[in-house]
């Protein structure tokens, strides 16, 4: 009984390492989504990890926060989630409410083609492949097909790590009201 109960704990765990980043389901309406609570973030306290590294590590865990905190320091935040388009759309971005971050890389896609991107106060915006005052990164996914997303985060300031997903309607008004609201304040 013992060794069966031994055996049954093992097979259980390593299902756990083998199933992969938990997913993040884009709602059929494409609302923007805070998803801080469906990634997993690891800690790379030198620095030195590449995605090769990451990418099938057991090290990861679930965040505990819908706006992950993750205070200062300088050790390198990695998240990781599964994007799985459940609408009738298929350009959707992934927005990271912090435009204060300064060095930002994500890898997104399958087995077969995976797009990389430079985001942050470091990189020129001109460079960016959606110019904004916050980190966008655009996900295209076919409906009912899903991509694996890694972040990479690296700052030595404050870093709160708010996340949200959704369609690039929902992006652009988003955008444009976060716009108008900020131009009202300055007075534009």
């Amino acid at each position: 009984m013992r060794s069966f109960l031994s055996l049954l704990a093992l097979t259980l765990f390593c299902r756990v390492l083998a199933s992969g980043p938990p997913t993040v389901y884009i709602s059929a309406n494409g609302d923007l989504q805070t998803i801080g609570l469906e990634v997993e973030t690891l800690v790379d306290h030198r620095g030195m990890l590449r995605i090769q590294d990451v990418r099938g590590s057991s090290d990861f865990r679930p965040s505990d926060s819908k706006i992950p905190n993750l205070g200062i320091g300088n050790a390198v935040y990695w998240f990781r989630f599964r994007a799985d388009n459940r609408s009738n759309r298929e350009d959707h971005a992934l927005i990271i409410g912090n435009p204060e971050i300064p060095h930002i890389e994500a890898w997104v896609g399958g087995k077969e083609h995976v797009e990389y991107h430079q985001l942050g106060q470091s990189v020129k915006h001109h460079t960016l492949a959606e110019p904004d005052i916050e980190p966008i990164i655009p996900l295209h996914i076919p409906t009912n097909e899903s991509v694996e997303v890694y972040l990479r985060i690296e700052s030595d300031k404050q870093l709160v790590v708010p996340i949200s997903i959704g369609s690039k309607d929902e992006l652009r008004r988003y955008t444009g009201e976060r716009n108008l609201l900020i131009g009202s304040y300055l007075g534009f």
